[in-house]
C-alpha cells in the first residue's frame, strides 16, 4: 500500500445539472420547491494528493 502522501483522494462535492437547481426563471415543481433537499450545486470535484488540494468546478 502506498503511504498517505503518495494516495489520491477523489471527493465528489456536488452533482447536479450543470446549471444548477432552481435555475433562473424555471416554474417547474422541483425549482418553485422551499424545501432546501431540492437544491443542487453544479458538478465538482475535490482532488487531494501530496498534501496539495485541487478544486475543480464546472
Amino acid at each position: 500500500m502506498l503511504p498517505p502522501q503518495q494516495r489520491l483522494k477523489i471527493v465528489v462535492l456536488g452533482s447536479g445539472t450543470s446549471v444548477g437547481i432552481p435555475m433562473v426563471g424555471c416554474r417547474c415543481k422541483v425549482c418553485l420547491s422551499t424545501d432546501p433537499r431540492d437544491n443542487r450545486s453544479r458538478p465538482s470535484v475535490l482532488l487531494q494528493y501530496g498534501g496539495r488540494n485541487v478544486v475543480i468546478d464546472t
